[in-house]
């Protein structure tokens, strides 16, 4: 089966009111269709999803369906790791995760230079505290040749 093309848009996400998992709204669009909504409110348990459409349900079902085809990944929760079969839930979740760490990143990278070296843990990063431009990437890239630089990401 074909990997869909899943992205989220219209991403709301209520911090204050998470308890015990993220708080969010987000649309999703499959295969560039708005297919459905995706709710979580925070108080533990899955996520909600509510179809835009007929078509809208059809896509959610394709998602379920394709993400049945995965392997099993490894995932951590607190100190324990466990092997778990993705779902739409944990998919999501990472994406959204993802949404949120793009959305600080660029807000940094507008008055910040930052990088990361390929070996670096996801979500770490280093940091010039001077804006973007060609000589502080010249002076990175003499001294890290192997650095990716985030502000790139955003240009």
């Amino acid at each position: 089966m074909n990997k869909p093309k899943i992205e989220v848009k219209n991403v709301k996400i209520a911090d204050f009111a998470s308890e015990e998992t993220l708080c969010f709204e987000a649309t999703v669009y499959v295969n560039g269709v708005r297919a459905f909504k995706a709710e979580n409110d925070g108080r533990g348990g899955c996520n909600f999803y509510h179809p835009v459409s007929q078509q809208g349900k059809s896509l959610l079902k394709l998602c379920n369906d394709w993400l049945e085809t995965l392997p099993e990944e490894e995932h951590m929760f607190g100190e324990e790791v466990f092997s778990l079969q993705p779902d739409l839930d944990i998919f999501l979740g990472d994406m959204i995760a993802d949404w949120e760490l793009n959305k600080k990143l660029k807000r940094d990278c507008r008055t910040k230079t930052l990088y990361r070296m390929p070996e670096d843990a996801k979500g770490e990063f280093y940091v010039f505290k001077v804006p973007y431009g060609a000589k502080i990437k010249a002076h990175i890239m003499a001294k890290y040749p192997t650095a990716e630089i985030i502000n790139e990401r955003f240009l």
